[in-house]
């Protein structure tokens, strides 16, 4: 839920392996770990955002070699963050991805893009299709590319520890729109 959580850890292990990358969780909550959604939010809000770019800046720097493409993900405030350290090196990162979060709509920002941004939605949450309507319209507008993807599922769909009232895997079930 918040912090280097094992599921966190684990699809970076997961990435890593599949797709032959190097692999970081950054840790925005100095250690911290826990399943309890308020004390999560607690900390998301706690943040110090200066604080946390460092970090990610340094993730990016450690991962960057030449020849090497980086791209980021996370969920939910990770996917938030995922988009953050995007726009805090652009040139650097050849995609994004971010899932069930709140997602970036600052078109000026968008327009720094250098790589396309996949969208994941999980579709019980209250917010997914103004979320996902607002982003599609300004990357659209920020001529910028995106892949939406949603599926028939609660926030936090992504973390294995968890029932989300589904006894198998989330399928999408909406078509993926590109722009």
């Amino acid at each position: 839920m918040g912090g280097d959580a094992p599921h966190n850890i684990k699809w970076a292990n997961t990435l890593a392996e599949q797709v032959n990358c190097q692999a970081i969780v950054v840790d925005l909550y100095d250690t911290r770990v826990t399943d309890d959604p308020e004390t999560a939010s607690t900390w998301m809000r706690e943040i110090d955002q200066e604080l946390a770019d460092k970090k990610l800046l340094a993730a990016l720097e450690w991962l960057e070699q030449p020849n090497r493409k980086l791209a980021t993900y996370g969920c939910s405030f990770g996917g938030k963050e995922s988009m953050q350290a995007t726009l805090l090196a652009p040139e650097k990162i050849s995609a994004t991805a971010a899932a069930y979060c709140r997602m970036e709509t600052d078109l000026e920002k968008l327009k720094t893009l250098h790589g396309p941004v996949l969208a994941i939605y999980a579709e019980q949450e209250r917010t997914m299709p103004e979320k996902r309507e607002n982003f599609e319209a300004a990357m659209k507008d920020a001529g910028k590319l995106t892949k939406a993807v949603s599926f028939d599922a609660a926030h936090g769909f992504t973390n294995p520890t968890k029932d989300f009232g589904t006894s198998k895997s989330p399928k999408s079930t909406r078509p993926s729109t590109t722009y």
